[in-house]
């Protein structure tokens, strides 16, 4: 089920790290790619929020981790964005691509250079970027 905005249990559960809330709906059949008006998963919420358990779950389980929301980011896009160094090597151990860009051409490397994030930026430049 899904409410007005396209939110869903799972996306909520992965949107406050509730990495056990997500295992158990998964368990139920909730779906780890249904996204919600503005095209976010319940991946792209773990990621942008840094809740890496519940990205972890969400990979293990099917999440497809290239999808891209109405702008053209990733999950990997969203947690460069934000810093989650941690999230961003799960990301890219699970094939995330990491030079794709969204839909005004920035790649997850010009949004860790612009926003002054060293550690995802050594991670980016480390792993093909």
């Amino acid at each position: 089920l899904q409410e007005e905005g396209g939110w869903t249990a799972i996306k909520a559960a992965a949107s406050n790290g509730h990495s056990d809330l997500v295992m158990a709906l998964i368990s139920h059949h909730a779906s780890v790619d249904l996204a919600d008006q503005i095209g976010w998963t319940p991946l792209m919420s773990a990621s942008c929020n840094g809740h890496a358990q519940a990205a972890i779950g969400l990979l293990r389980n099917g999440a497809s981790v290239d999808l891209q929301e109405k702008n053209g980011q990733t999950a990997l896009m969203l947690a460069v964005r934000n810093g989650h160094s941690e999230i961003i090597m799960v990301l890219i151990d699970h094939n995330a691509t990491v030079d794709r860009a969204d839909h005004q051409g920035w790649t997850p490397l010009m949004s860790a250079s612009y926003h002054g994030h060293v550690i995802a930026t050594a991670v980016l430049l480390q792993n093909g970027a």
